[in-house]
């Protein structure tokens, strides 16, 4: 029988007890279904995966959460009370997002990443997609590779670092289940660390694999490998330049042919507001 102490543990979330292995960066996540205020700029084809706050109101906004940093009592709040999803900053934490949906080619990259990388422990949505966690000293821009399979099916590897963030619990917008993990998290001083330069060299290593192996064609995108430049290089000049640019924006299927075009250009916004 458990004793109280034991129970106690048992009972905490893992956004929680994540926090108290030291991972720093925990963010409140808008959840799937959530009401959005007025107010808030939030993209309705973000919810689920943006970060976003509870307001008093009942209804959700977003927040400075690149430089908020939470305490385990916003933490115990939101997955308590809010019933968040909860994501993590990404920039002492890079995930390596395998955005593909062929489970035997997932499975061959997440192989490599790990013969080349270090092992990583594996946060699972949309099966059999998959987010692999490292740590790094350095945070560096996101880097992103396209791969195209002979199939015709595209898929994409990126890493999220600097200035980014993901889920690590809730509900999943898509399929409305509870997003999981192959197994629980180290702790975050345990996590394997990798580089900028390492980061880089596996997803060469990517573009070699599909090449040599025949299986399609996998390109780099970006200047020097990277799509994100430092935030500061993507500021507007002010909130009314920043809104006449958006709104010459076309809405149409052309423009965002896919939720992932939509998700990146709503991004892209927020970070030239500073937000």
């Amino acid at each position: 029988m458990l004793q109280a102490n034991e129970q106690e543990e048992s009972l905490k979330s893992l956004p929680l007890r994540m926090y108290e292995q030291g991972y720093r960066g925990v963010l409140s996540i808008v959840p799937p279904g959530a009401p959005i205020s007025p107010l808030s700029q939030i993209p309705p084809g973000a919810v689920g995966k943006i970060p976003g706050v509870l307001g008093q109101d009942g209804k959700w906004i977003g927040y400075r959460w690149r430089d908020t940093d939470a305490s385990i009592e916003d933490v115990r709040r939101w997955v308590t009370h809010h019933r968040a999803n909860i994501g993590l900053r990404s920039d002492n934490h890079p995930g390596l997002d395998l955005d593909i949906s062929d489970e035997t080619l997932a499975d061959m990259i997440e192989e490599l990443a790990v013969s080349t990388l270090g092992t990583a422990p594996a946060r699972f949505g949309r099966a059999p997609r998959r987010l692999l966690v490292f740590r790094t000293d350095v945070p560096f821009p996101k880097m992103r590779l396209t791969i195209k399979t002979t199939s015709g099916e595209e898929h994409a590897v990126e890493f999220l670092c600097k200035g980014q963030q993901y889920v690590i619990d809730g509900v999943h917008p898509k399929t409305l289940r509870a997003y999981t993990w192959r197994s629980e998290p180290p702790a975050a001083s345990e996590l394997t660390t990798i580089t900028q330069e390492q980061a880089s060299a596996f997803l060469d290593e990517v573009v070699e694999f599909i090449h040599s192996r025949h299986l399609g064609t996998a390109t780099r995108t970006g200047g020097n490998h990277t799509v994100a430049p430092d935030q500061a290089d993507l500021l507007a000049p002010s909130v009314e330049a920043l809104r006449e640019v958006v709104s010459a924006i076309p809405n149409t299927n052309e423009r965002f042919p896919s939720h992932d075009d939509y998700i990146r250009v709503a991004a892209a916004i927020r970070a030239a507001a500073g937000s």
